[in-house]
């Protein structure tokens, strides 16, 4: 057995003035941080050793914090306020990770104002568990934080280069890098089509709906733009940057012409006039030190 004689070691006392008061605090002893539930709506960071303001400051409740407790082992903190409000914080970075309200019981207001009683809140999280302990008088209420999921399901095995939803059939139209489409339902999430190598061997770098919904169009490195329907078929192959190998970067789609802007900074247009065969090539375009086009329609 072990005995220390509390009289022979140094005793040091820090103490904070918190404005309008706490009601409660916590403290991580790996980060060398008190954590203080504060009466004026927020939550305080403290060094134990600098008591003249705090390290940091959260904000975001709008009632009175009642506890506050850290996630040791994630560098998070956990807070609740007076309204049944749980936040959760990154200590380190200082921003609010998640909020979540209305999962708490309610009936609460009438008991209190009935008996003009204060709701005795109680906050515990078990690490081991992940799982997070309310008590809001004579109600206890536990919530199960999830297990982080590592082996993703990946709808592609590239990176995306763009998303569209088509409203009129309800499908949502995806593309990735190595230039593969692919079409969901919206509803049940189930793909029902997929298309492969859509510009052979280039990849694809941008995704565009037509404002009517029926079309869409991709482009890829080596300067071309296919225009599809939502069956999958390939309408017209636009011929960018006369004949030059570039990337398309950007397409403009207006009622009566497709303007395309691309790595060379090149400023290239299609009429719609134009398009009767399959390969259409530009009515004009233009060289100089363009890298990005915006449009506003009247």
């Amino acid at each position: 057995q072990c005995f220390i004689n509390t009289f022979a070691c140094p005793i040091f006392s820090s103490v904070f003035t918190v404005h309008q008061g706490i009601n409660a605090f916590d403290y991580h002893e790996g980060q060398n941080q008190i954590a203080t539930a504060g009466v004026n709506y927020h939550v305080c960071l403290w060094n134990p050793y600098v008591v003249s303001k705090p390290n940091g400051l959260l904000r975001g409740h709008v009632a009175s914090v009642v506890a506050v407790q850290f996630h040791y082992s994630k560098g998070r903190l956990l807070s609740l306020s007076r309204d049944r409000v749980l936040r959760i914080w990154d200590v380190q970075l200082q921003v609010c990770l998640q909020r979540m309200a209305g999962v708490f019981p309610k009936g609460l207001e009438g008991e209190s104002t009935n008996s003009r009683k204060q709701i005795i809140t109680r906050m515990l999280f078990h690490e081991d568990k992940l799982r997070l302990f309310l008590t809001f008088n004579h109600s206890l209420t536990m919530l199960e934080m999830k297990v982080k999921v590592r082996d993703r399901v990946f709808t592609h095995e590239k990176p995306l280069v763009g998303v569209i939803f088509n409203i009129t059939v309800n499908q949502v139209v995806t593309a990735c890098q190595g230039g593969t489409i692919s079409f969901w339902l919206v509803d049940t999430g189930q793909r029902v089509k997929n298309i492969s190598r859509s510009h052979n061997d280039a990849e694809l770098t941008c995704l565009a709906l037509d404002p009517a919904g029926n079309l869409f169009y991709t482009g890829s490195t080596d300067g071309t733009i296919k225009i599809w329907d939502m069956n999958g078929h390939c309408h017209h192959t636009l011929i960018c940057f006369g004949g030059a190998q570039a990337e398309v970067g950007q397409v403009v789609i207006l009622k009566r012409a497709v303007i395309v802007m691309g790595s060379s900074k090149h400023f290239t247009v299609f009429r719609t006039t134009n398009f009767r065969d399959h390969y259409v090539y530009p009515s004009e375009w233009k060289g100089g030190p363009v890298s990005a086009l915006c449009w506003r329609q009247k």
